[in-house]
């Protein structure tokens, strides 16, 4: 009796999934003239490296890789720009509650929260998303803004300051998704809670395929090697 295993089971036995890179995964990217100026304090990225005050940061629409969905944009501050903070990596990090009455002639309806995202392509498997936030308060220590994620099937938060997530240091948020089948999925974050000009931090954005477990990837080669070897009899 001859016995066969279908390419189908076999690829599912070995599938994990392949990385995605996140595009300018740091906000970091000073390349070309993107995004340009900045719509508050008329500050390039370049510019900004080192600078003090409003030199430090400013607001921008879109950056290499990111698009603003809702909301003024993305604010891109530096370890000048707070001072309890430094970036978690590169000379950029963001928040997502941009001052509204500082962008263009006229305030943005709604406040400063805002959402940003991107499109990024992803194989059948399983994967972790990765970044880091920081939380931002009043002066007296109030909460003001969480973030809120989603990719895949997966959409979730996390506010500060907590136990969790401690005021003046990078807290790593990491989740983990699937991909049934291939194709583009938006990576999106937004600013939640109130609309003050005070949000949360994010910065060092991955994704990175999940590796099958040793037991199933043993499992796989030998359903290769029983593929391989029924295909020897078989010819």
């Amino acid at each position: 009796m001859k016995t066969f295993f279908s390419a189908a089971v076999l690829s599912l036995a070995l599938a994990t999934g392949a990385s995605a890179a996140v595009v300018n995964a740091g906000f970091d990217d000073l390349t070309g003239s993107n995004p340009g100026t900045g719509l508050s304090n008329g500050n390039t990225l370049a510019n900004m490296v080192g600078a003090t005050g409003s030199r430090s940061w400013d607001i921008y629409s879109s950056l290499n890789g990111w698009t603003t969905t809702t909301g003024p944009g993305l604010e891109v501050q530096t370890k000048n720009t707070v001072g309890a903070i430094d970036p978690h990596s590169g000379p950029f990090y963001i928040e997502l509650d941009g001052d509204p009455d500082m962008v263009g002639a006229a305030p943005i309806p709604g406040g400063g929260n805002s959402t940003i995202t991107q499109s990024i392509f992803l194989e059948k498997g399983k994967y972790e998303l990765s970044f880091f936030y920081a939380p931002r308060v009043r002066n007296n220590g109030e909460l003001t803004n969480g973030v809120e994620y989603s990719i895949g099937d997966v959409l979730d938060s996390i506010t500060g300051p907590n136990a969790d997530a401690p005021f003046g240091q990078w807290t790593e948020v990491v989740a983990l998704f699937s991909v049934a089948q291939a194709g583009n999925f938006d990576l999106t974050f937004s600013a939640i809670g109130r609309n003050d000009t005070l949000g949360g931090f994010i910065d060092t954005v991955s994704i990175a395929a999940v590796p099958l477990p040793a037991p199933v990837l043993m499992l796989g080669f030998g359903l290769a090697g029983l593929f391989a070897a029924s295909r020897r009899k078989s010819a």
